[in-house]
């Protein structure tokens, strides 16, 4: 991935999109120190959460107090 400072995005940044959309991913850095701050990364869609694929193999019991948000409990 390459690294780009955030004057480089900005003078940049249609160029930069359009390698985007071509697949490449780029990392921006902040500062004298060439901070990690942020990636451009090509846009994925969601994908489809389908719920009820074990129904009926088995059970799952959770306390009052559990919270765990989707993406969580998919791993993602």
């Amino acid at each position: 991935m390459q690294e780009l400072t955030v004057a480089e995005v900005r003078a940049e940044f249609s160029e930069i999109l359009s390698e985007v959309q071509k697949g490449r991913s780029f990392g921006v850095v902040y500062g004298r120190r060439r901070t990690p701050v942020a990636k451009i990364v090509p846009y994925d869609e969601p994908t489809e959460i389908r719920l009820g694929v074990l129904a009926g193999v088995g059970r799952i019991e959770v306390g009052p107090d559990w919270e765990m948000t989707s993406a969580e409990m998919l791993g993602q």
